[in-house]
């Protein structure tokens, strides 16, 4: 799936021979990080527009519900242990939403604009910084990355360890 200009989301096949709308529910929202629930059923987005949330789809396109956030989302995760879905956001912090209460509220602060984020095969959150700190408290405007664990549940699709086989070969051209 993927976001349209106008907040449409829509799918895509797996060939990329066909595309079509998955939802019209956002329609008009600035959405940005998207993530299905582990099971499938459900599509979660970082919904960017005043009042700042995550909206969360069913996966037949309806809209279930909507969790408001005290900051603006930008890329997001589930984490296993917890069941909760957590947020990186524009201001540098990180929001942790309930889905027993729907309530969002704030996990972490003292980062940087917070931009891209993705869950590796390791079970790791791996979050952009529009800087740096290091362990003595000071600070660099270059970018970093940060490596949040464990727990997190990985998007379909993402694989731990690798086998390639045969570990060398010979073979005739043509």
């Amino acid at each position: 799936v993927y976001v349209g200009s106008n907040g449409t989301i829509h799918t895509i096949a797996p060939d990329l021979s066909t595309n079509s709308v998955f939802s019209t529910v956002t329609n008009g929202d600035f959405l940005d990080g998207l993530y299905f629930s582990p099971d499938g059923l459900k599509l979660y987005a970082a919904n960017r527009t005043s009042p700042f949330r995550v909206t969360i789809i069913n996966r037949d396109g309806t809209l279930d519900r909507h969790i408001p956030l005290p900051s603006e989302p930008d890329g997001l995760a589930f984490h296993q242990a917890s069941g909760d879905v957590m947020t990186l956001n524009l201001d540098g912090t990180i929001s942790r939403v309930n889905l027993s209460t729907d309530t969002g509220t704030l996990f972490a602060s003292g980062g940087f604009r917070g931009d891209l984020a993705q869950v590796g095969a390791d079970g790791c959150w791996y979050v952009t910084q529009d800087g740096t700190r290091f362990l003595n408290g000071e600070t660099s405007s270059t970018n970093s990355v940060v490596r949040i664990c464990p727990g997190f549940v990985p998007p379909p699709g993402v694989v731990g360890d690798i086998t390639l086989a045969p570990a060398s070969a010979v073979n005739n051209i043509g």
